[in-house]
């Protein structure tokens, strides 16, 4: 955010996933209500919706991925809670004559994944897909692909980086040059990691997933 601000950022397009792994889901809305925000609804969102019915699911999406949507389901207020499981998806933008979709996976499928080695020119709403700038998220691995006419982005994750390290991955869009610059920025990781150990000791993945060489 001290990044964004410092960049003179005047717009935020988040790809979904405010909540999940890890808790603190109020506080990300706190910090985000400060901001002129597009956001799409991830998979976790959907995840929470589910949970909040079904006991079950709430136990089996706890297992895979630790307590950190029962955290948010405890910490949240109705009125948040219903907002996140409402969000769009996907979300059409019209930002200074480019035509942007924002979506969580594609935009038929929030679960679908998009890696950088993946072939997306075999994918068929790719290039049925009447946009400028197709962006995308869900993977954590940032990506820049041209499809056609298109740009295919991945900011990657703030939260939960898979490529590499502990740094926070986004990327800046300089609507007047039409130039995307990734970038990333150093965060002090330790309390979260803190948290996994001593929450999740049976999944060692949430705290390993932030010391990656």
């Amino acid at each position: 955010m001290n990044a964004a601000k410092a960049c003179n950022v005047d717009r935020l397009f988040i790809t979904g996933d405010l909540v999940g792994y890890y808790p603190f889901a109020k506080d990300v809305l706190v910090l985000l209500a400060a901001w002129d925000a597009d956001i799409v609804r991830g998979n976790h969102e959907d995840m929470l919706q589910q949970s909040i019915t079904d006991k079950a699911y709430l136990e089996k999406i706890t297992a895979k991925y630790g307590t950190g949507l029962l955290s948010s389901i405890n910490e949240l207020s109705a009125q948040e809670i219903d907002y996140l499981t409402n969000l769009p998806h996907p979300l059409l933008l019209n930002i200074e004559h480019k035509d942007i979709v924002l979506s969580h996976g594609s935009p038929v499928n929030v679960n679908d994944y998009f890696y950088p080695d993946n072939d997306l020119t075999s994918c068929d709403w790719v290039t049925k897909m009447d946009c400028d700038i197709f962006i995308c998220g869900h993977t954590h691995y940032p990506m820049k692909k041209i499809i056609g006419d298109k740009i295919v982005l991945n900011p990657g994750s703030v939260g939960q980086p898979r490529n590499k390290g502990s740094a926070a991955h986004w990327v800046l869009y300089d609507t007047s040059s039409q130039h995307f610059e990734f970038k990333t920025e150093d965060y002090d990781t330790s309390n979260i990691i803190e948290w996994a150990k001593v929450t999740n000791p049976n999944l060692p993945y949430l705290h390993r997933v932030f010391t990656r060489q």
